[in-house]
């Protein structure tokens, strides 16, 4: 095989992601305490636009969608997030994300 016929699993993995009916597209969001009562779900599967590079433009979109998320993220410097469950800061890339999850800081105890 040539190496230009060979695919990468990566695109080809957005390709089947985006484009083939019956796949389920989009990311999924999950929501945590606090932050899932103010939105009022626990989880959704969203298609942000393209200009949606990190975890920190995610939030400003989402934002935007209502009041609810809004309120929600009302202040962002406050509420955490993880890409595929580990923790990461807002300039995080989305790049290759399956789940992103938001909820409010931790404490020990």
């Amino acid at each position: 095989m040539l190496e230009s016929q060979k695919h990468d699993p990566e695109k080809l993995q957005t390709f089947r992601t985006r484009s083939c009916p019956g796949d389920e597209a989009g990311m999924k969001i999950l929501y945590f305490a606090w932050v899932r009562e103010r939105i009022g779900k626990t989880e959704e599967t969203v298609e942000p636009p393209a200009d949606v590079r990190t975890v920190g433009d995610l939030v400003a979109w989402l934002s935007g969608r209502g009041e609810e998320y809004a309120y929600a993220f009302e202040n962002p410097r406050v509420v955490r997030a993880a890409i595929d469950r580990a923790h990461v800061k807002p300039d995080a890339p989305l790049a290759g994300a399956r789940e992103v999850a938001f909820f409010p800081p931790m404490t020990g105890g």
